[in-house]
């Protein structure tokens, strides 16, 4: 796969992460973003694009590019295949989006685009809660799953080799329909939930005033997405509006079963079963191409305490893959995770905190 021109439509955060990926791991070609003149100027302080050009040139910059990576919102990606549709394209040039559903962008790639160019849909399971090319991140894609789909099969190992050498992303080949419903299951549906729990609170605190003030740790924790503005969720729920109204009636029935456990207090089943399911995701976290050894250490709610400890790791040679903070109490102590690449890494980081005084042990 001889790629030598990229372009990037619409240089936003993932579209300058992209750019900004392929410029950090070596890509010796051209990246040029197609997009807004703020954009593009955040985008090549960030060193994510070599230069940029207008909307109103994408046509010429199109002529000749090798791949074309679409990063609009889902419903501007798919007006957008029409549009160049039109257009004087590379003959063999690959088209692919980071649409976070499949199906509609797939069905129309295929009904406008030309046969020989190749349209590889595409979804990186990543982001941030920031917007703009001014916070294109490298490192954004790095082991997280790529989601591909292609009529042609070979087109897409190709595709993936050449993502997975610069992105340094995981990708999976996946039918759309199976992807909007597993990203329904996965995304939006418990993002509906989210917004279902706080508008419930609502209606509580209605009825006895001061619920919500009350409303802290689990409840935040599980809620923390509800905060999303409805901008960036619309398109999604358009796009794959069936997929989540049949997982949103599979959860419905198990609230009414929950319900029913509730009432006649037989709710241990489901729990235990929760958690060892819910287990089982922790094993492959965030993405990583392997299992991580995690460990829970209490840290007193006190500056520098998270600097000692990793004071105390660093000194030690012992790399940490992954921290989390798991709980805070103000003014108490908080429940960080450190996760490790392999058991004897995360038993000497275990002695080596209890021999500081650290309340420390193997998760």
């Amino acid at each position: 796969m001889k790629i030598k021109k990229i372009a990037i439509y619409s240089v936003g955060l993932l579209g300058g992460s992209i750019g900004a990926a392929l410029k950090k791991s070596g890509f010796d070609g051209e990246v040029v973003g197609i997009s807004t003149q703020k954009n593009i100027d955040d985008a090549i302080s960030a060193n994510a694009i070599d230069y940029g050009a207008d909307y109103g040139e994408t046509e010429k910059i199109l002529e000749n590019a090798d791949l074309l990576f679409l990063c609009s919102p889902i419903q501007v990606i798919i007006e957008t295949i029409k549009k160049i549709s039109r257009m004087k394209l590379n003959p063999s040039m690959i088209i692919t989006d980071v649409g976070s559903t499949k199906k509609e962008i797939c069905n129309t790639a295929k009904s406008f685009l030309p046969k020989t160019v190749k349209f590889i849909g595409g979804h990186p399971m990543a982001g941030s809660e920031k917007q703009g090319a001014k916070f294109s991140d490298p490192f954004l894609f790095q082991n997280t799953n790529w989601i591909l789909h292609s009529e042609n099969q070979n087109d897409a190992n190709e595709f993936s080799v050449f993502l997975e050498k610069y992105l340094g992303c995981k990708t999976k080949f996946m039918e759309p329909a199976i992807h909007d419903k597993i990203v329904a299951t996965i995304s939006h549906v418990p993002h509906i939930i989210a917004v279902g729990l706080v508008n419930t609170a609502e209606k509580a605190n209605e009825k006895i005033n001061g619920t919500l003030d009350l409303a802290a740790g689990g409840f935040k924790s599980l809620t923390r997405i509800a905060s999303s503005p409805y901008k960036m969720w619309h398109d999604i729920y358009e796009t794959n509006k069936d997929a989540n109204v049949e997982i949103l009636e599979l959860f419905i029935v198990e609230m009414l079963e929950l319900r029913k456990n509730l009432e006649i207090g037989t709710l241990k089943t489901a729990f235990d079963n929760a958690a060892k399911i819910r287990a089982q995701l922790s094993e492959n976290q965030k993405g990583f191409t392997h299992n991580l050894c995690r460990i829970i250490v209490i840290a007193e709610d006190r500056p520098g305490f998270l600097a000692k400890i990793l004071t105390i790791l660093a000194q030690d040679n012992l790399n940490v893959s992954d921290i989390e903070l798991l709980k805070v109490r103000e003014g108490d102590a908080g429940s960080f995770m450190f996760a490790f690449t392999n058991e004897n890494d995360a038993k000497k980081a275990v002695f080596l905190l209890q021999s500081a005084g650290f309340s420390a042990r193997i998760d």
